[in-house]
């Protein structure tokens, strides 16, 4: 339950991320107060609703926290970056050049995270003994 817990919460700050980032990118500058107030309001409702995910991975997180070791924990929640990177690229909203480095960078944390979350086999007997 507690993986279960923390892969939802990971998708939730992943969501509110590339909403926040789509909404804030349509808005006019903040010391235009007057044309901020005037603008879209779908801008605020998904600027709303990327908040809204925030809080609600929070509460989430929490119960993923009571479950699981913090180290696992902490590790995967560094997918979130793989998600947002993953949207980044996929989601036409977005259209981020591409680079190589960056994609082995988002290798290299799937593979931490594998490393860190894998079932050890510590304190198993072998059963040749």
């Amino acid at each position: 339950m507690g993986y279960l817990a923390a892969c939802f919460s990971v998708i939730l700050v992943s969501v509110a991320q590339l909403a926040i980032k789509y909404a804030l990118s349509e808005l006019p500058p903040v010391w235009s107060m007057r044309v901020l107030w005037d603008s879209a309001p779908s801008q605020w409702l998904l600027l709303a609703a990327g908040l809204g995910c925030y809080l609600l991975s929070l509460i989430v997180w929490y119960f993923a926290l009571r479950q699981l070791a913090l180290g696992k924990a902490y590790a995967f929640l560094s997918l979130s970056y793989v998600l947002v990177w993953g949207g980044s690229h996929f989601l036409p909203e977005f259209s981020e050049p591409f680079s190589w480095q960056a994609c082995i960078g988002v290798l290299a944390i799937v593979v931490g995270v594998l490393l860190v979350c894998w079932p050890s086999r510590e304190g198993k007997i072998p059963a040749s003994l």
